[in-house]
């Protein structure tokens, strides 16, 4: 036989009669031998399948170097198997074996070097699609002994789903590395069904929708950007009655299993300290799930809000669609964050733009959505983050405004959408710039280093100090001799002892003369001259004590250099401020005492600074200015960008490179003539759109004679002037 597989469970018989479809003769084995007979007499009659009733008949039917694979429970019965193939079915150097169950990868680690010392290769893959794919062309992820590779790639590919032509398998990298992927395959398919649990629980309970109202809903997705698997399986689920003819959704318990592939990838970020959160919620989403007696208890005492919806219904599902699309975004984007992340650690090659590829067909977490992510890891195979590609940066800003929506419903409402939120909350925490500095009109406020941070996290650790002795660790720039860098450091809090358990460093003083602060005498300083030193190095702010606040515990401080005062006070009066922490203030020095009249124009009424509308006008003006770079060509002549702005106005558009991507489906490339248009054959009727708009740009652009013949030649290219920075 050409391929032995042992485990006839469902998978096993349909990865065999996949695999004699495709023309090779395939050996059967299962440890309960009266399996396969009736696999033989039955799904496998008639094909290219022999059967074997031990495990020496079932490598002796082999060609060598054999090639098998175990589909057998994980855990200690591949490694039962393993050792009987070792020692009963007389195995040779450079057979194979392949474990295709979902083991977990350190297992898959262990046994690939167990196996390379006795001269065997072994591949540890991943194979995901259900019973149907393992018919008709499952995902296939194999990683391992790469030696193997060359001789398993014909069969794993051949019977594997294909994408666009791609065969959905390829090889992953070394050891374990294949049920790693699968591992994370497994983990965003958690965080995907979460979501759109979450959805439904929403339009349920918050719209009051029925279930064929919903199964139009996921139908109405299926074709737009959430095409999928499990989009198109929840569709199949809201429209299916039970005999008595109403929906059998109602009629399942809402406790949900797990097998442990979710939590595996839960466990192994918080290993690599990577904030994957959306898999993590959707992980503990079911362990809460499973606490349904304390649910039924806890209903009856526990009160919240009531759902209240009022408005227009196509607009908060058209939001929900969105927020769905968004979230996704952001699981992806942390699923791949960790591939990269466990690259790194083990010294795995991996190949994101063929793991996307891979995903794309056969798997459960299939869809068109993974064409784009294979598109821009093609593109650029370092890329660090997928937000940080043009494509899905579009998507998720057009997405932010709906799934800001819908998260704040569900939390006025009372739904829990865990998954919704913690995919928001990782995106507003990744996407702060710990920017140091901001303007406040109709003045400016300096804020020191101190003052502002991306995600305070400082007073977490510092609280762990507090109650636990856990220790912490100084910025670099904020670092001393009795603190110094990179060093585990544990402070007395409160005088009453709590020195640090952990071995870390205990800060003391540092010998000689403190620098002490009189907050009393400070405070009666307002007006006057100060010199003000801190405990960042080199940052000592001079100008007059504008205010001094005990509840915030801040100085604001007019700085040296602001405009001089009008003749007469006015809040209005344009002014530089430091905003300085009493914590990080070492010392001070009156340089210049006040007067009456500086003191009154020191603390005059502060206009109440209206963070909510600036903090508006901020992110508009970021949208507006990032959706302007989204649609600039980069090296492209300023013709070129005209006739991209044209189709804009009608057609959803996009750069790649020089060429000009229309509606996802026509390719306008240089010199964006009529005939430099290409579309695929299925692709025609856009092709002949997008052709009038490129004719019709023309025709204005270039004035006819009365021949109708252009007198002009091709405009010349004009480049636009390079950006600084490159």
């Amino acid at each position: 036989g050409d391929f032995g597989l042992i485990g006839l469970a469902v998978m096993g018989q349909n990865l065999i009669l996949n695999m004699a479809d495709h023309g090779f003769t395939v050996v059967a084995f299962n440890r309960t031998v009266s399996k396969v007979d009736r696999f033989l007499e039955n799904e496998a009659k008639g094909k290219s399948i022999v059967g074997a009733h031990s495990i020496k008949e079932f490598t002796s039917k082999l060609k060598t170097p054999r090639r098998m694979m175990l589909l057998v429970q994980a855990g200690k019965a591949v490694d039962q198997f393993i050792e009987t193939l070792l020692t009963e079915g007389g195995l040779e150097k450079g057979d194979i074996i392949i474990d295709g169950g979902n083991s977990h990868y350190p297992d898959s680690n262990r046994r690939c070097r167990y196996l390379a010392e006795k001269g065997i290769r072994f591949v540890g893959s991943g194979v995901s699609g259900g019973e149907e794919g393992a018919r008709y062309g499952p995902s296939i992820m194999p990683g391992g002994n790469e030696e193997a590779w060359p001789y398993v790639k014909d069969v794993l590919q051949a019977i594997s789903a294909k994408s666009d032509g791609e065969p959905c398998c390829q090889w992953v990298g070394d050891e374990g590395a294949g049920h790693y992927v699968k591992m994370v395959h497994n983990g965003i398919e958690y965080g995907d069904m979460q979501l759109i649990s979450e959805a439904y629980d929403i339009m349920k309970r918050g719209l009051g929708l029925s279930n064929k109202e919903m199964g139009d809903i996921f139908a109405t997705w299926n074709k737009g950007v959430l095409d999928s698997f499990l989009i198109e399986i929840t569709r199949d689920i809201m429209y299916y009655n039970d005999d008595d003819g109403t929906p059998l959704l109602e009629k399942i318990m809402d406790s949900a299993g797990q097998k442990g592939t979710g939590k595996w990838t839960a466990i192994n970020a918080l290993d690599l300290g990577m904030p994957v959160t959306l898999i993590g919620e959707a992980v503990f989403a079911r362990c809460l799930s499973s606490l349904k007696d304390e649910r039924i208890r806890a209903s009856s005492i526990l009160s919240g809000p009531e759902p209240k919806f009022s408005g227009d219904k196509q607009e908060f599902i058209d939001n929900l669609e969105q927020a769905l699309y968004a979230s996704k975004i952001i699981s992806y984007a942390q699923g791949f964050m960790l591939i990269q992340n466990a690259a790194k650690e083990y010294s795995w090659k991996l190949n994101k733009p063929e793991i996307a590829l891979m995903w794309r067909g056969g798997c459960i977490i299939r869809s068109v959505f993974l064409k784009d992510i294979t598109t821009a890891y093609r593109s650029n195979p370092d890329l660090e983050n997928l937000l940080f590609d043009d494509f899905f940066n579009k998507a998720i800003h057009k997405a932010q405004p709906g799934w800001r929506d819908i998260v704040s419903k569900g939390a006025l409402w009372g739904i829990p959408l865990p998954a919704f939120s913690t995919a928001l909350s990782f995106f507003d925490g990744y996407r702060q710039d710990q920017e140091p500095t901001c303007e406040l009109a109709p003045g400016k406020i300096m804020w020191l280093p101190f003052v502002k941070c991306a995600v305070n996290l400082q007073k977490t650790q510092a609280q762990r100090d507090y109650f636990g002795a856990h220790t912490f660790r100084m910025k670099p720039e904020a670092a001393s001799e009795s603190k110094p860098e990179k060093t585990d450091i544990h402070v007395n809090w409160t005088g009453r002892g709590g020195n640090a358990g952990g071995g870390g460093r205990v800060a003391t003083p540092k010998p000689g003369p403190q620098s002490g602060v009189d907050v009393e005498a400070l405070s009666k300083s307002v007006g006057a001259r100060i010199k003000v030193t801190t405990s960042v190095p080199g940052a000592m702010v001079e100008g007059t004590l504008f205010t001094l606040c005990k509840t915030t515990n801040l100085l604001a401080i007019k700085d040296v250099n602001s405009p001089p005062a009008p003749p007469t006070p006015s809040s209005n009066a344009p002014a530089i401020y430091h905003l300085v922490s009493l914590a990080n203030v070492t010392g001070f020095e009156i340089v210049q005492a006040a007067g009456e009249g500086e003191k009154e124009q020191a603390s005059p009424t502060l206009t109440k600074a209206e963070n909510d509308a600036l903090n508006l006008r901020e992110v508009q003006s970021i949208r507006e200015a990032k959706k302007w770079e989204y649609t600039r060509g980069k090296g492209v002549s300023r013709e070129a960008q005209e006739i991209h702005d044209h189709i804009m106005r009608t057609l959803p558009t996009r750069w790649n490179n020089q060429q000009i991507i229309i509606n996802d489906a026509v390719v306008l490339e240089p010199p964006y003539r009529v005939e430099n248009c290409k579309a695929p054959e299925k692709k025609s009727a856009a092709l002949q759109q997008i052709k009038k708009v490129v004719e019709g740009y023309w025709s204005k652009k270039q004035p006819q004679t009365k021949g109708g013949q252009n007198n002009r030649g091709p405009a010349p290219v004009i480049p636009l002037n390079p950006k600084k920075g490159g």
